[in-house]
Parts: C-alpha cells; structure tokens; sequence
C-alpha cells in the first residue's frame, strides 16, 4: 500500500497545559485527539488505525486496548466532542441572569463552536453511514436535553413575569431549531463569519418577530 504523509490539522486548545500526556491515563484522550484530525483529513473510510496511532505517539495495540475497532473509535470520538459541547453550554447558561443576554451567549458559542471544529462537525452532519442507531439514538436524546433545558429556563422566566405567557416547549424546540441551521453555512463557509453579528439578529428575531406592527 503507497505511504501517504500525514498533514497535520491545527489541533484544539487544551484545557490544561500543565498535565503529563505521557501519563497511562491520558492516552486515550491522545488518541482521541489524534482521531480527530485522521478522521477529518481522510473521512472515516479513508482513515487508517496506525495513523491514527502514529499521530497520537502510541502503537497501534495500544489503540485497540482503549478501543475496539475503527467504528468504535469513530463513534466516542463524536461522543466525546458533543460531551465537551454540552460542559461548555451548561457553564455558559448559567453564568448570566438576564434572558436575553444568557441566549445571546447560547448562540455565540454554538456558533463559534461549531465553526472552529468545523471538521468534527462536517463529520457528524456528514458520515451518517458510520453512526450506529445507537448513537444516532444518543444524538436525539442530546437535543431534547437541550430543549427540555431552555424549556425550564423559558417557563421560569414566565413565572416572573419577564416574556409573555407562550409555549415553553414549542419556543425551546425554535430555538434549536433556528440553531441547527446555522450548523451547514458555519461548517462549509470560506470567510469568517460575523458571529456577534449574527448571535444579536437571532435574538432580536426571537425577541422581537418580523413584524413591523405590533397588534
């Protein structure tokens, strides 16, 4: 088989500098890491085990201890990144007291999140052959976690008085839907997107309406 030379992708921030990846406990995340950027580079069909063990410093045996095939490493390697996804919107929903600004900091880091690892993502939305039911089943339950969240947070709100009596549910399942399609333009966009720009259109839209009268 023709050797091929691996190009390496920009690799993501690490949340802890000072931690010691020779450590046996951090190889798996070295794999991971290293799966990524296989895995986005050539696609899922294309990717080959020893490189990715060759990109994460580890023998190819050492993949198969912490994985159990190809699929297997494809599919915690998705799951990983959207664990990671859901820690960030957490903490960053619960960082504002005023609706409006905690939303607008929602869309922001989906946006940016979505755009910086946009290879995961193109992944996710676009190897849907390599995601068992399993996981497919895991990605539903993710989103309705994440509309049953902003469902409480709307009805909250409500019960203060600070937005009108609308549908919690329905205003939830909006919203996530007005983000999910944001997910392709950010994915194969050439330019920088404005992403302040857009967080603020959003939410005004979600705020606001399209109407130019109010009744």
């Amino acid at each position: 088989m023709k050797e091929r030379a691996y190009r390496p992708l920009p690799c993501e921030e690490e949340v802890d500098k000072g931690k010691d990846k020779t450590k046996e406990r951090d190889k798996r995340s070295l794999i991971l890491d290293a799966a990524t950027q296989v895995f986005s580079q050539y696609g899922y069909h294309e990717a080959r085990m020893e490189e990715i063990a060759t990109c994460a410093g580890v023998g190819k045996g050492t993949v198969y201890e912490y994985f159990s095939s190809k699929l297997d490493l494809f599919q915690q390697m998705i799951r990983s990144g959207l664990d990671f996804y859901s820690q960030r919107i957490k903490y960053t929903m619960g960082q504002k007291d005023d609706l409006r600004e905690r939303l607008r900091h929602l869309l922001i880091l989906h946006f940016c999140f979505i755009h910086k690892y946009r290879d995961r993502a193109r992944m996710i939305f676009g190897d849907h052959a390599s995601i068992n039911e399993e996981v497919v089943r895991w990605l539903i339950s993710f989103r309705e976690e994440k509309e049953a969240r902003l469902a409480a947070i709307f009805e909250a709100e409500q019960q203060q008085g600070k937005i009108r009596p609308v549908d919690p549910q329905l205003t939830a399942q909006i919203l996530v839907g007005m983000m999910a399609s944001f997910v392709y333009p950010l994915i194969y966009t050439e330019t920088e997107p404005d992403i302040e720009r857009m967080a603020n259109e959003v939410i005004d839209i979600l705020f606001l309406g399209i109407s130019c009268h109010r009744e």
